[in-house]
């Protein structure tokens, strides 16, 4: 079931029947450019404390250039790849995208294994 409303990128909703014949019903979620607007990430990028790959599509609307350098910014060890001709989400099923993952994934291992070695 729809609710009779559409929006570019969004999910519509639906309704199945629960327990005891009650109806569970997924509202509408606005996805798009705008969905996140108004919520503060930046408290939450910066209490990540862990290594980091950021993969962008470079025509997403969503995670946009500025972002990724301002990500980098505010934690220099971040590394970003962007993809040509992909979307907000690259699915990883291209092989340069599944190399650079493996890529970042190898060095991780690398880094660990020096610094267990060292001590």
């Amino acid at each position: 079931m729809t609710s009779g409303h559409s929006y570019p990128g969004t999910v519509l909703s639906s309704s199945r029947d629960i327990s005891g014949g009650r109806a569970a019903s997924l509202r509408e979620l606005p996805i798009g450019p705008t969905f996140l607007r108004g919520i503060d990430l930046w408290t939450t990028w910066n209490a990540v404390n862990c290594p980091v790959l950021v993969l962008r599509g470079a025509d997403s609307d969503v995670l946009l250039a500025a972002t990724v350098q301002e990500m980098r910014r505010r934690k220099p060890g971040t590394q970003a790849v962007e993809f040509a001709g992909v979307g907000h989400a690259p699915a990883l099923f291209d092989k340069a995208q599944i190399e650079a993952v493996r890529g970042f994934l190898k060095q991780r291992r690398s880094a660990s294994r020096e610094k267990r070695a060292a001590g």
